[in-house]
């Protein structure tokens, strides 16, 4: 009986989950082979993937997804398409892919098989680790602003942990955009870096931060409000939104459920929204997808957004890599790299 499968032979290398805990304990580097392409599959040669605390969370058994285990690492990277299975593939060939974060096949690899569901073609020339994180950070930072309110010029976005790489999205659309930002931060450092890439306003939190919040706003309100850090500090910032305003959280990084004042909710209605970019790319149409990423893929291309890169690191220094990304105050996302 005839199969539609493609019979080849790409040793690869491969993180792998194999218990829940700490990463250094739980995580191995496996080498093994890829022996087939089913239809409309394709090989991809990774470039480049980033390591995000979502998937510290995931190693230690407290995040959305729970795969089956061993399982190989990493949500989302960039690579090259150098061998299709059958189907209607052989457009793909040669070309430069993101792999989407669907979870279905694991990034921290030097090659993988995905389906051309789980991949967008993108532009030549654009630096990897920019692309790598496109599909979590800036999607997040474009979809929580724009899904959830209408913004104009000169309105104002409040955002907790705006150093972060999603911070830094969101500073770069409301500069295209003509808004305003008002950062919020917890060091003096994250504070200066904000302002040098173009945040409005920062403030530190403290035990006065409300009192820095109104002397930042000096009358103004906010018109919306992104946060992942939860506990008082999203309640604090509320008070300041303004009246049926919506705030989106996209994380918790503080641990602590988010704490906003009854009279604000319900006096002053405003909206509290959760929000997981993975279970957006499940239920949205891959058309869809597809427009968006070329979008942002198009303002990375113009210098127009971007996120600071901490330092890359090859498969082979895994446990290195796990180390800086996990280091307070880091100076920006961490990447492993492949195939260099």
């Amino acid at each position: 009986m005839a199969t539609d499968k493609k019979i080849i032979n790409q040793p690869i290398k491969q993180l792998r989950l194999i218990g829940n805990g700490q990463p250094e304990d739980v995580v191995e580097l496996h080498e093994g082979v890829i022996t087939s392409l089913g239809p409309n599959e394709v090989l991809v040669e990774m470039e480049a993937a980033p390591i995000h605390i979502s998937d510290f969370m995931l190693v230690g058994g407290i995040y959305g997804v729970k795969p089956s285990l061993p399982a190989t690492l990493g949500a989302e990277g960039i690579g090259r398409v150098i061998d299709v299975g059958s189907g209607h593939v052989k457009d793909y060939q040669g070309k430069r892919v993101i792999i989407l974060p669907y979870y279905e096949q694991g990034t921290w690899a030097t090659y993988l098989v995905a389906p051309l569901k789980n991949i967008v073609i993108v532009d030549e020339g654009i630096d990897a680790t920019q692309l790598a994180q496109l599909t979590i950070n800036a999607v997040t930072a474009f979809l929580t602003i724009l899904d959830y309110s209408e913004l104009n010029q000169g309105d104002w976005i409040g955002q907790t942990a705006a150093n972060s790489a999603v911070g830094q999205y969101v500073i770069g659309l409301a500069k295209i955009n003509g808004w305003k930002t008002l950062n919020i931060v917890r060091r003096a450092e994250s504070a200066e870096f904000v302002r040098s890439i173009g945040g409005d306003e920062v403030v530190i939190i403290g035990d006065n931060l409300g009192t820095q919040i109104e002397k930042a706003l000096d009358g103004k309100q906010l018109d919306h409000v992104l946060d992942t850090v939860g506990g008082t500090t999203i309640g604090t910032i509320a008070g300041f939104l303004k009246s049926r305003g919506s705030i989106v959280g996209y994380s918790s990084e503080s641990g602590q459920t988010p704490v906003i004042r009854p009279l604000d909710l319900f006096y002053r209605r405003l909206h509290y929204h959760g929000f997981w970019v993975i279970d957006w790319f499940r239920i949205t149409p891959k058309e869809q997808i597809d427009r968006l990423i070329q979008h942002l893929t198009g303002l990375v291309d113009e210098g127009r957004l971007s996120a600071t890169v901490g330092g890359t690191f090859p498969i082979e220094k895994y446990k290195e890599a796990f180390q800086a990304a996990k280091q307070p105050g880091r100076p920006g996302k961490y990447f492993l790299t492949f195939n260099q």
